[in-house]
């Protein structure tokens, strides 16, 4: 005999799953075509917001970015500025892999793999937070990032911890400097 208890609970468990971590799969014939190397090359500036599990903007931030490519490595310098002034600084390091690439960062763990396909790029990995001034959460970060025409790219990222997501950060990036950003 079938428990359909135990059915419904599983096939709840698949949709949590399933919807858990969006793809990009059917972008491929999606203009305009995204170059990670080309988009970030040079200095790029972002505004930034990431919301707690219950859809609260927690905190707003902002973001330079000073990118090269020499070829083989995209390098980003990021440099961040939240709202309450704190300052935090990320480097990354993508090389090209195939049609995608492989990347690196200081507070992330181990490699990632980057897909491309079309006008956008996903990867998932796990960074270790600052939480304090001595203290470091690790949660997994889950980025999509769709390029759009007029030099504006968005990432939605969700942030999880044991599989449960915890908060949602979106990012708009800006090849131009836009008014009133601040200095730092």
């Amino acid at each position: 005999m079938v428990d359909w208890r135990q059915t419904g609970a599983l096939a709840a468990c698949g949709l949590v799953a399933a919807c858990a971590t969006p793809t990009i799969a059917g972008r491929a014939a999606e203009s305009p075509a995204l170059s990670l190397e080309q988009y970030f090359a040079g200095q790029t500036y972002a505004y930034g917001l990431f919301e707690d599990g219950s859809d609260n903007a927690r905190r707003k931030f902002y973001v330079v970015i000073d990118g090269t490519w020499n070829g083989t490595d995209l390098v980003l310098n990021e440099r961040f500025l939240y709202e309450d002034g704190e300052r935090q600084t990320r480097v990354w390091t993508f090389r090209r892999q195939g049609a995608g690439y492989v990347a690196t960062a200081n507070d992330v763990v181990g490699e990632v793999a980057v897909t491309q396909i079309g006008d956008a790029a996903q990867f998932s990995y796990l960074v270790d937070l600052k939480i304090g001034p001595d203290q470091s959460l690790r949660v997994r970060f889950n980025d999509r990032l769709y390029l759009f025409a007029g030099d504006l790219m968005m990432n939605r990222a969700r942030v999880s911890k044991f599989g449960v997501e915890v908060g949602e950060v979106t990012v708009v990036f800006l090849r131009d400097r836009p008014e009133g950003f601040p200095e730092f």
